[in-house]
């Protein structure tokens, strides 16, 4: 029995480590084609000016990364995509939470045009989130009254 447990934990790390050098391979033979090789580092670009709070950087990877999506090979599209959408949601996270601030500023101040200017921004941006995050922004910033 002991035996039988240690054959198949070797054959699942044999599979991993296995599905792990395809998966490298894979990459660097997209990473030869052009398009690729650029959506990989816009991607890397995107993530550092997320970490850094640099919203205009990371939407102007974002958006360089549309351009080339559809122009890079399917399987590197399938492998890319999570991290992608990951970007985009970065993106619309630190977006929204910048409008509800500059919102509570225009309110503040009685900019009541500035303020409806801001709240329509805050609308679009809030249906393009998740549920899950609409939920945290919702408890987070839509506690207050945002009448104006």
């Amino acid at each position: 029995p002991i035996k039988y447990l240690l054959l198949i934990a070797a054959i699942i790390v044999i599979f991993w480590i296995g599905n792990k050098v395809i998966i490298k391979l894979k990459i660097k033979t997209w990473k030869k084609e052009e398009d690729a090789e650029r959506t990989f580092s816009l991607i890397e670009m995107g993530k550092k000016a997320l970490q850094k709070n640099d919203l205009d950087n990371a939407k102007e990877s974002y958006n360089e990364i549309g351009k080339l999506y559809p122009l890079i090979p399917e399987g590197c599209k399938k492998y890319l995509y999570k991290e992608i959408e990951k970007i985009g949601k970065g993106i619309n996270r630190r977006e929204i939470i910048s409008l509800v601030k500059e919102y509570e500023i225009a309110k503040s101040a009685n900019r009541s045009e500035d303020a409806k200017k801001i709240m329509e921004k805050i609308e679009k941006t809030y249906k393009m989130l998740p549920k899950k995050d609409m939920e945290k922004i919702h408890k987070r910033f839509f506690k207050n009254d945002f009448d104006l």
